[in-house]
């Protein structure tokens, strides 16, 4: 029975769950222990969060942890069948320089030469001449280029002292989130650290208990809201619940709140399950977000 995640299967996973948030909801949906789970604060990318995962499956962390979590992935992604089966993807990508997790250890497999003769390694007639005409016209376009560019200093030289216009200052670049598993994501405003969320207590009583919520690396007096959803071994749910309330950081980008824990005269249902703590950024979504889970006792 295999234990862990082929290459293909994680690429896959990479792609649909980007984020921490997503990615711990369908571990909890799957039934992993949530306390070996990555931390958000460990959280760099989708990839090294799936590898670490994968890592702890193949050391046995969860019994038949693999397909449970798949299957999950399959629920939530039933095209995912459709498009094609693991073992055709893994096939797709066996020859891409691609690190990837096998038995604990990182290994990277290279794309394998094309025979001679064959239709890939066979130059079409004339494509070297058309390669070389290509590059002239690219040399020749980034020449253009760099004499546009420096056109304004020629002619700022010849001005006068007293006519030249104050040099403005060199813009600050906004700094670009670059991740292996997919395109760039856009310039934000967001905090260098990733929020993070506490509850006490962490478990009790449903519709009788409140906690205390307390999460930090908000943007100062950022609009958030704190969210019960659903997690694992609840036999009845109606949420999510409290999202029609919103709440707001302070100039720290800390949020304290005490909020009352649903129960069962609104639809949550049983002893033992979890209830999922989330708090998101009202602006941010997804890009500012942590949960941690609440059992019901």
């Amino acid at each position: 029975m295999q234990e862990s995640f082929s290459r293909a299967e994680l690429a896959q996973i990479c792609q649909k769950y980007r984020t921490h948030v997503d990615a711990m909801q369908l571990l909890d949906a799957a039934g992993f222990p949530s306390d070996h789970a990555p931390s958000s604060a460990a959280f760099t990318t989708a990839g090294s969060f799936w590898k670490d995962v994968n890592r702890q499956l193949s050391a046995g962390r969860m019994v038949d942890g693999r397909n449970k979590i798949w299957a999950q992935v399959l629920s939530d992604f039933p095209a995912i069948q459709l498009n094609a089966t693991p073992h055709q993807h893994e096939a797709a990508a066996s020859f891409q320089d691609i690190p990837v997790s096998s038995g604990g250890q990182a290994t990277t497999q290279t794309r394998r030469p094309d025979p001679p003769g064959s239709a890939s390694s066979q130059e079409p007639p004339g494509g070297s001449k058309i390669a070389i005409i290509v590059a002239a016209i690219g040399a020749g376009a980034v020449i253009v280029a760099a004499l546009i560019a420096a056109a304004p200093i020629f002619i700022r030289e010849d001005e006068p002292e007293d006519k030249k216009s104050p040099s403005p200052s060199a813009p600050v670049s906004a700094s670009v989130l670059v991740t292996p598993d997919g395109p760039p994501l856009p310039p934000s405003s967001s905090p260098t650290t990733r929020p993070q969320i506490s509850i006490n207590p962490s478990s009790g009583l449903g519709g009788s208990t409140d906690i205390k919520v307390r999460a930090t690396g908000f943007l100062p007096n950022e609009d958030v809201k704190i969210e019960f959803d659903k997690g694992t071994g609840l036999t009845k749910f109606e949420g999510p619940y409290n999202g029609e309330h919103v709440y707001r950081a302070d100039k720290n980008g800390v949020v304290a709140e005490e909020i009352p824990v649903p129960g069962g005269s609104v639809g949550v249902c049983c002893s033992g399950g979890k209830l999922i703590v989330r708090v998101t950024s009202v602006e941010r979504h997804s890009q500012a977000s942590d949960q941690t889970p609440y059992t019901l006792t």
